[in-house]
């Protein structure tokens, strides 16, 4: 949870394959005015994740069926921790660091769909790397959010397991 000048923007991360609109509507009832329109979901796109907890139709083809016990789950973890954010706002500063070729010779992205070149932006990745640092004015890391384009599945369908895959281990090493 960030604030400045009077307002507020919450950046939640969650672990699941693609995000959904109504985590965003949901939580904004629950937290409030001061947050509508405020809310920014990002996933962690692992396919290891947990699912059914969408109700967008062309969604379900890779989610299946909307469950609300999955949803509400979600939901609520999501706004826990977004009330422990608010609560433990202080002040601080943020960094943004941009590197638009961090991956020239593709060892951490590639082309994993070599049919698809011929569609529009089908032969091009993702080279570009953004950093959000937030440190409180004693110098203490706050938070760390790291953004890059990358299939970071690690498992296939044999796995029985919820993961969340490549992105969780490079969240765990920045945690260290």
């Amino acid at each position: 949870a960030l604030s400045a000048g009077g307002e507020n923007v919450l950046i939640i991360k969650v672990d699941a394959i693609f995000a959904y609109e109504g985590f965003v509507f949901d939580l904004e009832d629950r937290l409030g005015d001061a947050y509508r329109g405020k809310i920014m979901v990002s996933t962690s796109h692992s396919h290891s994740a947990w699912a059914q907890f969408t109700g967008h139709a062309a969604l379900k083809v890779g989610g299946g069926e909307l469950r609300d016990t999955v949803f509400r789950g979600f939901l609520d973890g999501m706004e826990a921790a977004a009330r422990a954010a608010i609560a433990a706002q202080r002040p601080a500063r943020i960094g943004v660091l941009a590197d638009t070729n961090f991956d020239p010779t593709h060892q951490i992205t590639r082309d994993r769909r070599g049919e698809n070149d011929d569609l529009p932006g089908g032969a091009t990745k993702d080279d570009a790397f953004f950093m959000i640092r937030v440190d409180g004015s004693d110098d203490t890391p706050i938070a760390v959010v790291p953004i890059y384009g990358v299939h970071g599945t690690l498992n296939d369908e044999e796995n029985m397991f919820a993961s969340n895959d490549a992105t969780g281990a490079v969240e765990r090493l920045l945690e260290e």
